[in-house]
């Protein structure tokens, strides 16, 4: 303690130990001051990245809807459009509309028949083997769903 006390003592009683403690002190204020700045540029660097991949995210999927909106409108009679833009399924459905409404599924199950091929479409994923929507297909056309 005595130590300390003596260190302060000699440089405040002498000018050129002062001065250099001052400057030093100087030194490391500028420099935290020029680090907390770089550091805060580059942060709100970052968030001007994010907010403009999310911008065109947001513009990339207007930009799908927009597309797969007039690509249903265009093939499909307005009634059958307005079903598939809506989400639904329903008996006869053939796989292509199934996409549109739907999207593609997360994994398909093939099940191969002496009498026939069926496959089982499956969407929005829970846990390794659960889905909340499995839907049937046989020769390319809906034949049932499950919702969970």
């Amino acid at each position: 303690m005595y130590e300390l006390f003596f260190i302060l003592h000699l440089i405040a009683t002498t000018p050129i130990l002062l001065a250099i403690v001052v400057i030093v002190v100087v030194v490391i204020i500028i420099a935290v001051a020029v680090s907390s700045g770089k550091k805060r540029r580059a942060t709100e660097q970052m968030l001007e990245a994010i907010q403009e991949e999310s911008q065109l995210q947001t513009i990339q999927a207007e930009n799908d809807a927009a597309v797969r909106r007039a690509a249903v409108t265009d093939k499909y009679d307005p009634e059958t459009a307005q079903k598939i833009l809506g989400g639904q399924i329903w008996q006869g459905m053939t796989a292509e509309q199934l996409r549109y409404a739907v999207g593609e599924p997360e994994a398909i199950d093939k099940i191969v028949s002496k009498r026939t091929n069926k496959e089982v479409w499956k969407y929005f994923q829970q846990t390794a083997t659960l889905f909340d929507l499995r839907v049937t297909l046989e020769k390319g056309l809906v034949v049932g769903w499950q919702m969970r």
